[in-house]
């Protein structure tokens, strides 16, 4: 029964961390935003302005590491600058 138990962890949590906020905008990437968003998208409308932009930088920079998400330059267009849009892998 333990084996079962174990397993069924296993298999619900394989792809959660201790980290929230990777968890959260890995989520975000593969369900609801297959074309991908900006990082102030993520600031704004995921997490609503409740986490530090510093927090939502280094999740996105360890998951790119990893190979969980990539980014891309936002086209041109528009004032500003260009930033990134990032995409789940």
């Amino acid at each position: 029964m333990w084996k079962f138990c174990e397993a069924s962890a296993r298999y619900i949590f394989e792809n959660l961390s201790s980290d929230h906020v990777a968890d959260t905008i890995v989520r975000e990437l593969e369900d609801a935003r297959p074309d991908g968003i900006n990082q102030r998208e993520f600031l704004h409308d995921v997490f609503g302005r409740n986490v530090r932009t510093a927090d939502i930088k280094q999740a996105l920079k360890k998951l790119e590491v990893v190979g969980k998400v990539r980014r891309a330059r936002k086209p041109p267009g528009g004032f500003g600058r260009r930033g990134w849009i990032w995409f789940a892998t």
